[in-house]
């Protein structure tokens, strides 16, 4: 476990002083060493493989990289389970890429996956706002501040 929060403080690093490159470079080794090691992993292992992943796609999500992004938070899905924070992210690419019924899945398995999840239900929100769901968009303010209250 505190490899892959080395990789992932490493990453923050660099893409604090800029350097995407070398953030993504660190980031896509590091779940190399996952995927290495994924047989012996346990339960709180697989939590922070995720976290990984998830910091990676959220990287390509910011570098307009949606596809890339999706490609990533699809693997972490894949191998890590249904992480909340991976199936936003892919609700988040599906948003970027227009593919809103997509997305309203993904935010729904989000929020079932993590109740809690306050980002969840405030970015699915949005989306539902921006498409002129108003209606949706309050009940999904709404049961997130119930949910997450604080």
């Amino acid at each position: 476990v505190q490899m892959l929060l080395r990789y992932h403080g490493h990453a923050k690093l660099e893409l604090s002083i800029g350097n995407v490159e070398k953030a993504r470079d660190i980031l896509v080794e590091g779940l190399q060493e996952v995927e290495r090691l994924e047989g012996v992993m346990d339960n709180s292992y697989h939590e922070r493989a995720a976290f990984l992943a998830h910091t990676l796609g959220m990287l390509e999500l910011n570098a307009n990289r949606a596809a890339q992004a999706k490609e990533v938070f699809a693997n972490g899905i894949s191998r890590h389970g249904t992480s909340s924070q991976l199936l936003l992210g892919s609700a988040l690419c599906e948003v970027k890429l227009g593919r809103e019924e997509s997305a309203r899945t993904f935010f729904e398995q989000a929020v079932n996956a993590n109740k809690k999840h306050a980002q969840a239900w405030q970015a699915w929100g949005v989306m539902e706002m921006k498409a002129g769901n108003f209606k949706v968009a309050k009940t999904l303010f709404e049961c997130g501040i119930q949910s997450a209250p604080t």
